[in-house]
């Protein structure tokens, strides 16, 4: 791992050089194989911007911080590169999924089967009145609403059945049937 530590209109001392090393152990324990870290303090006026660019597989982090102060800046800088790390490596691991529920394990089948389904907070029923449409009929509503799916009742044999128009354009007939 290659580190670089560049100042613009400021000298880096030994003992800031030091202080940036001392923090960086915070970062690489997130990252699992990184490329190269570069850091570089700039001082404009009253401030001192300090920015961290790193490379680490497939995750890659800039972060910038200012502050009048020079080792609060590099303490910032450390600590928003830790968040995104850690926030970048649980997005590429499949962490935390917002909205879902995970279903509770049941004992048995019999017992799943009659259990009542609990529905998420996120999901609620609305009732749907099905019209009773002739399957020509369907497809031709379909054609004029411009919705991706038509759930309907065949008026011939009254059987419940879902036109589905596809990523495509196509048109698919779809009959629900239990397992």
């Amino acid at each position: 791992m290659s580190t670089r530590i560049k100042g613009r209109h400021v000298k880096i001392t030994k003992e800031v050089r030091e202080y940036i090393e001392s923090k960086l152990p915070r970062i690489v324990k997130y990252a699992e194989r990184v490329h190269g870290i570069d850091v570089v303090i700039e001082k404009d006026a009253y401030q001192h911007k300090a920015e961290l660019m790193l490379k680490d597989g497939p995750v890659s982090v800039t972060v910038a911080t200012r502050d009048p102060n020079l080792t609060r800046a590099v303490d910032l800088l450390i600590d928003k590169a830790e968040a995104q790390l850690k926030k970048k490596w649980a997005k590429l691991r499949g962490g935390k999924k917002r909205g879902r529920v995970a279903p509770a394990p049941a004992a048995s089948p019999a017992e799943a089967a009659r259990a009542p389904l609990k529905m998420p907070r996120s999901l609620k029923a609305v009732p749907m009145v099905m019209p009773t449409l002739s399957i020509a009929e369907a497809v031709e509503s379909l054609a004029e609403s411009g919705d991706a799916f038509l759930p309907f009742v065949n008026s011939g044999d009254g059987r419940w059945l879902i036109v589905h128009r596809t990523g495509n354009g196509t048109l698919r007939l779809m009959e629900p049937v239990e397992k």
